[in-house]
């Protein structure tokens, strides 16, 4: 069970680099912002953060208002896989 959630951590983090490595590729492009990038491209500018590291700040955010608001129907697998849970 450990190794199931080590493994979805890992991925998710995996999965919140590469969006905000993509965010940040996309603005340097000049092909704007999505509006799930508005909020840490705001964040960036008000900052001394690059818009990856705001980003990658404000999911982890999202992440534990999710963890306040839901508590005990809170589950990794809302964050990693949907409610898709498989044991390892």
């Amino acid at each position: 069970m450990i190794r199931w959630y080590l493994k979805h951590i890992i991925l998710l983090l995996l999965g919140i680099f590469l969006m905000a490595a993509s965010v940040e590729l996309a603005k340097l492009a000049g092909l704007g912002t999505s509006p799930i990038s508005s909020i840490p491209n705001v964040g960036s500018l008000l900052t001394p953060l690059t818009i990856g590291q705001v980003t990658i700040i404000f999911m982890v955010v999202l992440i534990a208002l999710e963890w306040a608001i839901l508590r005990r129907e809170f589950g990794w697998g809302n964050t990693t896989l949907g409610s898709v849970r498989h044991a390892d």
